[in-house]
């Protein structure tokens, strides 16, 4: 069984990889005109941080708001996720851009700045307050309620075809 902070660690390092694409793809858009809304990373990433920020506040951050010690940490988790839901759904909204880069560069380090600091201080807190073996049945509670990881093999081929690699045909 894996942990909730094994789960939440891989899943940080998908959406990390995402970012990081997508932040590719709005330089691309900028040298070559390729569009980024020809690939599908940023409704992929849309949907997986959308699924993940839902699953982590029913599995991790309400646990966390039972227990003195660490209800402000819990509350400060879900205004985040309020946070990004937000940028991501101005973002669906706006046309590409100038305004729409700028939107993204927000997203960028609002997820950056909570996952590292998930993965550092929320991550510390918790194990103050969860056993062992509470940790890995939230584990298996995060995978259930995320859902299926998005096929990262096709939309990597898609977007490599795209930009004319033929690393992965």
């Amino acid at each position: 069984m894996t942990s909730i902070y094994e789960v939440l660690e891989s899943d940080h390092k998908l959406i990390k990889q995402w970012l990081t694409e997508l932040e590719t793809e709005i330089a691309a858009a900028d040298v070559e005109g390729i569009e980024p809304t020809e690939t599908r990373t940023f409704d992929i990433l849309s949907r997986f941080v959308t699924a993940h920020s839902k699953a982590e506040d029913k599995v991790l951050y309400q646990r966390l708001l039972d227990s003195e010690t660490t209800v402000e940490v819990g509350y400060e988790g879900e205004i985040e996720h309020d946070i990004v839901a937000n940028l991501l759904l101005k973002m669906k909204k706006c046309d590409r851009g100038a305004q729409w880069n700028a939107y993204f560069k927000v997203l960028k380090e609002t997820l950056e700045q909570h996952i590292d600091e998930e993965e550092s201080t929320v991550f510390s807190r918790a194990e103050e307050i969860f056993p062992d073996e509470e940790t890995q049945i939230m584990g298996a509670e995060m995978e259930a309620s995320r859902g299926e990881l998005p096929d990262i093999e096709t939309r990597v081929r898609g977007a490599s075809l795209l930009h004319g690699s033929k690393l992965h045909s």
